[in-house]
């Protein structure tokens, strides 16, 4: 155990001693009268092979020598959850309640909510059995025993952890920035133009934004969803990221129309999009039912790693039809998936020497992320300027298509008019012969009626 800070001088500290409760059942009063004799080296093996169906507790002794009220900062490490009680003489009161599962404290004060700690305010020359429950239902923790702050420490060791940080949360907050423009950005060109691969992109990057959003809302202590709800960050950690692929390969499908133009390759991305569906719902209910997130991570990565080569044979096949949009898909499908191969790779080196240069895998995640972003944005805006391109050609070639039928319409319309002209000349010619002639049959007629009548005489 280590007192931080001035509490040196105003605290007194005992032993830790640790026991771990096989029935997670037992009461702060049984505790009390139960035995603390399990070995350090026990405790720590129980709680990292053992963990589900145990609860582990520790108990030291602490006593404020000083006259007045003293504040103090208990951290234990990372831990899923945690449960503080301060026994003084026969009456106990419950500190609080941590740890990165918990959830979320309305009454929690800024300072233990974005430390980790558990805070205790020991009277005047008080002094009893402090007793700090721990129950941890994943495989990943760090215990590395209790440290004791004061105020000063406490914002000593945030303020030391911010400048040795403030670059990388700076960068945090850039990247979410950016990934909810372009989340915006997205929606209103999908309202405005209502083509399907800006739905399918839209929806791709929420998810990539909420599972940014899960790592990194505590740190910013933004009281959102996964603070609120910590479980949810075990619980949806692979979801949010197989959800990704899914609407990936549908914004590629569209965006491509490769119904249309590559109606083979279509088939196969369709029944990868299945096969995501599929594992997305077990591995959902695997880890509901499990809470195994080591072999949880495992599967995934043998998931991903298939898919990964299934993408890489789909990518080189779309590369040998050199056609302009399909470079923009290529681009931002390597830039991610060298970052994601690059963070993994170095996930799973377990060689501090590497690992300590680069304290925050989910950085080249990230920049891949925006290069893609970029590649996208840029496809997409070139397929608009290309579709606006083809359609202002289309409605050229309709204006002159336009032109020469009217063109062809008035000379029509002349001959027409040539046609109407010269049979009205004609018809003219021909009544008038008619009439003409009829006339003189008539004389004729006439005459010969006369003639007639004077020989009668």
């Amino acid at each position: 155990m280590t007192l931080n800070g001035n509490l040196q001088k105003l605290l007194s500290a005992g032993s830790i001693s640790y026991r771990v409760d096989s029935t997670r059942t037992s009461s702060i009063d049984q505790v009390r009268q139960a035995t603390f004799a399990t070995p350090y080296d026990s405790f720590i093996s129980t709680m990292t092979n053992a963990h589900s169906g145990n609860s582990f507790w520790l108990k030291f002794r602490l006593s404020n020598l000083s006259d007045s009220l003293v504040p103090v900062f208990l951290y234990c490490g990372e831990v899923n959850f945690t449960e503080v009680y301060f026994v003084s003489g026969n009456v106990y009161t419950t500190a609080g309640k941590g740890g990165d599962l918990q959830r979320y404290q309305t009454n929690n004060s800024f300072l233990p909510g974005m430390t980790h700690t558990t805070l205790i305010r020991l009277q005047p020359r008080q002094s009893g059995e402090l007793f700090l429950k721990i129950i941890q239902k994943t495989e990943e923790f760090n215990y590395n025993g209790i440290s004791l702050y004061d105020e000063p420490g406490i914002y000593q060791t945030i303020g030391e952890d911010d400048l040795s940080t403030r670059k990388f949360y700076i960068f945090q907050l850039l990247f979410q920035g950016i990934l909810i423009c372009q989340l915006i950005y997205v929606l209103f060109q999908w309202i405005i133009i209502r083509r399907r691969e800006y739905l399918y992109y839209f929806f791709y990057l929420l998810a990539i934004c909420l599972y940014f959003l899960s790592k990194y809302e505590y740190y910013f202590h933004i009281n959102l969803l996964f603070v609120r709800y910590p479980l949810l960050t075990v619980y949806l950690n692979k979801t949010l990221l197989i959800i990704p692929y899914f609407f990936y390969f549908r914004f590629v499908r569209s965006f491509l129309e490769m119904p249309e133009n590559f109606p083979r390759m279509n088939k196969w991305i369709v029944r990868i999009e299945y096969f995501l569906l599929g594992y997305l719902v077990f591995d959902l209910a695997f880890i509901l039912t499990t809470f195994h997130v080591k072999l949880q991570r495992e599967l995934y990565t043998y998931v991903l790693l298939t898919v990964f080569i299934a993408s890489a044979f789909f990518i080189f096949y779309l590369f040998t039809q050199k056609k302009k949009l399909i470079y923009f898909i290529i681009s931002g499908s390597l830039f991610v998936g060298l970052g994601n191969i690059i963070g993994m790779v170095i996930t799973y080196l377990q060689d501090e020497n590497i690992v300590s240069g680069v304290p925050y895998i989910l950085l080249f995640s990230q920049a891949g992320i925006l290069l893609e972003i970029f590649c996208f944005t840029a496809g997409l805006s070139y397929k608009s300027m290309s579709a606006e391109k083809e359609k202002i050609k289309s409605q050229d070639k309709l204006i002159e298509q336009l032109k020469a039928n009217e063109q062809l319409q008035t000379k029509m319309q002349t001959i027409r008019n040539k046609i109407a002209q010269d049979l009205h000349d004609d018809i003219g010619s021909t009544l008038s012969s008619i009439s003409i002639i009829s006339n003189i049959a008539i004389k004729e007629k006439k005459h010969g009626s006369d003639d007639r009548n004077h020989d009668g005489d």
